[in-house]
């Protein structure tokens, strides 16, 4: 449930509120601490913005490779519906025959979390669709440290195009 609060001035404001009953002999008696929330609610709309423009699809998972966000681009890529990626796991993302190799390198990645790029030239890794289709890419894969713990970002590039004009040539 959402909570509000109400300035002096009327200003009205998100709010947690965080309740703890304390005896005192006499009787029972609350405190209440009150958080303002705003400046989190901006900063959470403003990385949403930043997300939604970046040229890639864009998804963040949870160290036990659970989607936390993705970007519309990544829904797009893979078929699905806005915010029907969030909870999944990105294995779902992966063919069946390549899911052993991405335990494998998704495990390792936690092990040492740093900057890594993953396909590209002489290394074919495919995406799966939801539809079933797959399809060529590259990855970004980074670590970004939040307020909810370590996520992996990673950066999905589809290489389609670029695999067919480099069988054109």
């Amino acid at each position: 449930a959402r909570s509000w609060g109400r300035r002096k001035d009327g200003f009205v404001f998100p709010v947690d509120i965080s309740l703890t009953p304390i005896g005192d002999g006499a009787g029972r008696v609350v405190m209440a601490v009150v958080r303002d929330l705003s400046e989190r609610r901006e900063a959470q709309r403003r990385f949403r913005r930043l997300l939604e423009s970046a040229p890639d699809a864009m998804v963040l998972t949870s160290a036990s490779g659970h989607i936390v966000m993705a970007n519309g681009r990544a829904e797009q890529l893979f078929g699905y519906q806005p915010r029907e990626l969030i909870g999944l796991h990105l294995e779902l993302l992966v063919p069946e025959p390549a899911r052993p190799r991405h335990r494998l390198g998704f495990a390792a990645f936690w092990a040492h979390p740093r900057v890594q790029h993953l396909g590209g030239a002489g290394v074919e890794i495919r995406g799966l669709r939801k539809d079933g289709s797959t399809f060529p890419l590259e990855v970004d894969l980074g670590p970004l440290e939040t307020e909810v713990g370590l996520l992996a970002v990673t950066s999905i590039r589809d290489l389609t195009d670029r695999r067919r004009a480099e069988r054109e040539r």
